[in-house]
């Protein structure tokens, strides 16, 4: 924190997530404090790969984005409204996705989740595609 004035301070926020924080100021004793004052940017999902999977689920979905935040946090990721088998965090721009089973042919929307009412934070509509099954041969 860095005292400016009389009637200002500037405060360094440490990385994170969220939507709101607090703010005290105090010297020996709190003086003052003030909520939500700030908020961090909510994540924003721009793409994914692959685009499409076996319906049984499977390999991970990598979805690429920004303001994923610093550490592991409690975003989750899901394909439509069914949960990914695990969410993983990677990077401020990617989470990784297990793809759970789906039905074949569906187009689902990544959605991106998270807070105490794990309410939607962003959205990548129909960015993944069950594929459906193709038969090879036929034996009798």
């Amino acid at each position: 924190s860095e005292w400016t004035s009389d009637s200002s301070l500037r405060c360094h926020v440490a990385a994170g997530t969220g939507s709101s924080g607090t703010v005290k100021v105090s010297l020996l004793q709190t003086l003052a404090s003030v909520t939500k004052l700030f908020s961090y940017l909510s994540p924003i999902a721009s793409s994914s790969t692959p685009t499409s999977g076996a319906a049984i689920g499977g390999p991970a979905l990598t979805v690429f984005g920004s303001n994923m935040g610093t550490t592991s946090y409690s975003f989750r990721l899901r394909l439509g409204e069914t949960a990914c088998v695990s969410s993983t965090w990677r990077s401020d721009t990617a989470m990784l996705c297990a793809v759970p089973s789906g039905i074949p042919g569906n187009s689902a929307t990544i959605v991106i989740s998270g807070g105490s009412e794990n309410s939607i934070l962003s959205q990548l509509s129909h960015s993944f595609t069950y594929n459906i099954p193709e038969m090879s041969s036929i034996s009798f």
